[in-house]
């Protein structure tokens, strides 16, 4: 038997034993499942409640399985939907594909059959969850975040990474770029080098480097990427995200200016103690000369 990746399912079959059965069955194997004999009580339960997946018959009274799964699907887009149908309705069956049916399942089937096709499918829907989060993430990242391909073509951009780089949106960065080495790092060479780290390592992390604006303003970065690669250990494309850092570099510039100033300060300092301490002492000493001089004076009159 295979083991099941649990999920939630809405059955739907005008064959009210059918129904029963497999949500008996398929219980057991570790779904809950929820079943109805009528489209319309399904649609108001999917307005009510969250599913997974879809099982639905193909030809039913009232509302059939097409037209189910189309009106499904613009309750809950995400949902995977799955018709069963019986032999002679191959066309029907086609489609339900061209409107999103995620499969087909000829009656009569074998219970592992139908397995087989619902963990493929309860696959897809955390797939398409994950999708869906990284889309949020994506979009509503703080940070810059972008795919590149290892010619310095980017494929993917979020709205805060072409703020970044002062474009209107992902669409005219993408237009707008297409030679990053001098179009968007000052220095060209620290692209080679980010390039570089990227493919002997796999990774980067707080490479700093500047960027030009698309106004030509220059900023300071720091970036962090992973290099995608196929089966075979090439690259695909690098996924990256951005953070401005030209407010802290400027800080850092200003704290190594006061840095450099207090030091010198201190030396001219101490070399002005230094001289002090020469010049007193020197000034003792014509003390004492002018001290001997008058001492000498005054026993040359006293003669």
């Amino acid at each position: 038997m295979i083991e099941s990746k649990s999920g939630r399912l809405l059955i739907v079959d005008d064959e009210i034993d059918l129904v029963k059965s497999l949500c008996d069955i398929l219980t057991e194997v570790g779904y809950e499942t929820v079943g109805f004999s009528s489209g319309k009580d399904a649609l108001k339960a999917l307005k009510e409640q969250d599913f997974d997946l879809l099982l639905s018959d193909l030809v039913m009274p009232e509302i059939d399985g097409i037209t189910l799964l189309r009106s499904a699907l613009q309750i809950k887009p995400n949902l995977i939907g799955i018709i069963l149908t019986g032999k002679g309705t191959i066309k029907s069956a086609v489609d339900a594909m061209k409107i999103g049916a995620f499969d087909c399942i000829l009656k009569p089937f074998k219970l592992m059959d139908l397995l087989v096709v619902l963990n493929r499918a309860i696959e897809m829907r955390r797939l398409r969850e994950e999708e869906e989060k990284y889309r949020t993430m994506f979009e509503k990242a703080i940070e810059g975040i972008y795919q590149i391909t290892p010619n310095g073509i980017y494929i993917a951009s979020n709205i805060a990474f072409a703020r970044i780089l002062g474009y209107e949106s992902p669409g005219d960065l993408m237009n707008v770029l297409n030679n990053t080495d001098y179009q968007l790092y000052v220095e060209p060479d620290r692209r080679a080098e980010f390039v570089r780290q990227l493919q002997e390592k796999g990774s980067v992390s707080g490479f700093e480097t500047q960027f030009y604006r698309r106004d030509g303003n220059k900023i300071w970065v720091s970036e962090n990427a992973i290099a995608i690669q196929d089966v075979n250990g090439k690259p695909l494309y690098y996924k990256g995200s951005v953070e401005d850092i030209t407010g802290r570099k400027q800080l850092e510039t200003e704290h190594k200016k006061r840095i450099q100033e207090l030091e010198d300060f201190c030396k001219r300092s101490f070399e002005s103690e230094l001289k002090v301490v020469e010049l007193e002492k020197e000034l003792e000493s014509l003390r004492k000369e002018l001290s001997k001089c008058k001492k000498d004076s005054y026993r040359g009159r006293k003669k």
